[in-house]
């Protein structure tokens, strides 16, 4: 709606507050599980559930046909969920065909849980064979990351 946040989707929003019979609701009514929206960086509703560890809800979008893999903005649901250490929704998200070797524009799902220090999670990217070797854009591989903000 004119003059509205554009990170007020209905659909987003329903996403946030984790009520799946809202985005049942919604997706009835025509609204894309694969919306992009601008929410800091552009998200779609699997992002955002991604990021917040909601596990139920990114089940929900993804039998309603959320893309597993899409890349928004550089980033994978994958790196979303990296980023703020859901290693519930991490093996969630492989369990439902993430690939571990999806790198943004410049930095892999394993670089952004070295920096954040989420040893299970990077432990688990490497299970899963993740790279440790891949190179950011400045150079550095997971490990330098890790070592720089002090977590390795």
């Amino acid at each position: 709606m004119p003059g509205e946040s554009p990170d007020a989707s209905p659909l987003i929003l329903a996403v946030k507050a984790g009520n799946i019979d809202l985005i049942d609701v919604l997706l009835s009514m025509g609204y894309s599980v694969n919306e992009t929206l601008p929410i800091g960086h552009l998200k779609t509703p699997l992002h955002v559930a991604a990021a917040l560890g909601s596990i139920e809800v990114t089940e929900k979008l993804i039998r309603a046909g959320a893309k597993v893999n899409i890349v928004v903005d550089g980033e994978s649901a994958l790196h979303s969920a990296c980023r703020n250490g859901h290693l519930e929704m991490v093996m969630a998200l492989f369990r439902r065909g993430a690939l571990p070797h999806f790198p943004n524009k410049t930095t892999t799902p394993l670089h952004i849980a070295a920096t954040a220090g989420h040893a299970s999670v990077s432990a688990l990217l490497l299970l899963n064979e993740m790279d440790p070797n891949t190179l950011d854009q400045e150079g550095f591989t997971p490990a330098h990351l890790g070592a720089r903000h002090g977590d390795v």
